[in-house]
């Protein structure tokens, strides 16, 4: 991806996150996942490579879903990323944010 291309899904995935709630926008994130994980793809299989190594008792139905829901969490990541990159105040960053100790 190009340096402008890449500029230019920051900017509209900020703009996003900026007029739509945060919560439609990470269940619209989550599908898109779920949805990108479908297709061959050499990040799919790049999943399943490293999956393999960690749970060698998976069978190759239940590695697709895992990369599956690998992409469709890395995609609600980059939402949260859009959401706290413009002014946030410290009351909606703790509406959702938890902190547990240890």
């Amino acid at each position: 991806m190009s340096n402008n291309s890449m500029l230019y899904s920051l900017k509209v995935g900020t703009f996003i996150t900026k007029i739509l709630p945060r919560k439609l926008v990470l269940l619209i994130a989550k599908y898109l996942g779920l949805f990108a994980g479908l297709f061959p793809s050499q990040i799919v299989k790049n999943i399943i490579s490293v999956h393999k190594i960690i749970s060698p008792e998976l069978n190759r139905k239940d590695l697709k879903i895992r990369a599956r829901n690998v992409i469709s969490y890395y995609a609600q990541y980059w939402v949260d990323v859009f959401w706290l990159s413009s002014p946030r105040s410290p009351k909606d960053i703790n509406k959702v944010i938890n902190v547990e100790a240890i």
